[in-house]
């Protein structure tokens, strides 16, 4: 069986769920890994934790100032990573009641930071890999 999706199924497809909680384009979301939870990012530079059942909005991070372009849960679902239209990436601790970034990567780059991801060390560390526009 074929589970392939062409332009030709597209009557075929339907929305089942729609969350609309963003004052701005979402340039930016992950699912992670477990399904429970989403991140997403704006153009205008915020990031929304959001509990994907129920569709609450568990948190709203402020920090990043330009369209965020990329957003990685880290394999232990805790932390995720952020990079935005800036020189900076940003570490979040989805546990912490804080609305700011437990790890903040000042000057990463030396222009944007177009993409970051987690690389698995071990249980405990994870290396931050990033791309940026500086090459």
């Amino acid at each position: 069986m074929d589970d392939s999706f062409d332009g030709g199924q597209a009557d075929q497809v339907s929305v089942s769920q729609q969350i609309t909680k963003f004052n701005d384009t979402v340039s930016a979301v992950k699912l992670r890994q477990d399904g429970e939870l989403i991140v997403t990012g704006e153009a205008s530079g915020r990031i929304q934790l959001i509990e994907l059942n129920n569709k609450y909005v568990l948190r709203s991070y402020s920090e990043h100032q330009t369209r965020i372009n990329s957003i990685r849960f880290a394999p232990d679902n805790r932390t995720f990573v952020s990079c935005a239209n800036e020189t900076s990436i940003k570490v979040w601790d989805i546990r912490s009641t804080e609305k700011e970034c437990q790890i903040n990567i000042a000057h990463a780059h030396a222009d944007n930071v177009k993409r970051v991801n987690f690389l698995p060390q071990n249980e405990e560390n994870n290396l931050v890999l990033s791309v940026g526009q500086d090459g």
